[in-house]
């Protein structure tokens, strides 16, 4: 598959992500991001080819992944466990980059509402 090819299939699935529940779909960017190209290339080249996309929408997505029981057949070993804490932090991470600091556990907590 020609490189432009393998980056427009890329960036299909993460829109994928973006508009459906599919958990083939969170396998299936989990193997884009581990053997084509790391997130954070991957959402650049993504916001290019869909400008609709958004951090917060995708952060969204990824948080859906809680909702995964059962992955479909895969030719790497992968668990249900492993694709969520991938995702649940990619998820917070961008999420993050919505909201002002502090956040719990992140430092400074002194400016945070007190806990009850």
């Amino acid at each position: 598959i020609a490189l432009h090819a393998l980056l427009d299939i890329a960036c299909n699935k993460l829109r994928a992500l973006y508009e459906r529940f599919e958990p083939k779909d969170y396998v299936d960017v989990l193997h884009i991001w581990r053997s084509v190209l790391p997130f954070e290339k991957h959402w650049e080249i993504a916001k290019t080819k869909y400008p609709e996309l958004d951090g917060y929408g995708l952060a969204v997505a990824f948080f859906k992944v809680k909702y995964v029981e059962r992955l479909p057949r895969t030719r790497e070993a992968l668990s249900v466990d492993e694709l969520k804490s991938v995702f649940l932090a990619k998820a917070t991470e961008l999420a993050k980059s919505y909201f002002a600091p502090p956040w719990p556990g992140d430092g400074d907590d002194s400016s945070a509402p007190p806990r009850n």
